[in-house]
């Protein structure tokens, strides 16, 4: 099951915020956020899968996938 404190889904350096979450159609979980690890002032936006049994999904990288890391601010959004 799940750790009883919660789960780190990103434990980079810099200010991670504004966290999204949608299933995975599995039991689990796709979490999305606006990252700066960059230390820039651009935002960047990471994503990462969570099992049913409360775990990062095998394959997925420590900290998040990072899905747009191009120059300028990219943040989530709420879907209508």
């Amino acid at each position: 099951g799940w750790p009883t404190d919660g789960l780190l889904v990103c434990g980079a350096t810099g200010a991670q915020q504004h966290p999204r979450i949608v299933s995975d159609g599995q039991g689990g979980a796709f979490v999305a956020w606006e990252d700066a690890r960059s230390g820039s002032a651009n935002l960047d936006v990471y994503v990462q899968r969570v099992t049913a049994e409360g775990a990062i999904a095998p394959g997925w990288p420590a900290n998040g996938l990072a899905v747009n890391t191009s120059t300028g601010n990219f943040v989530t959004v709420n879907a209508p």
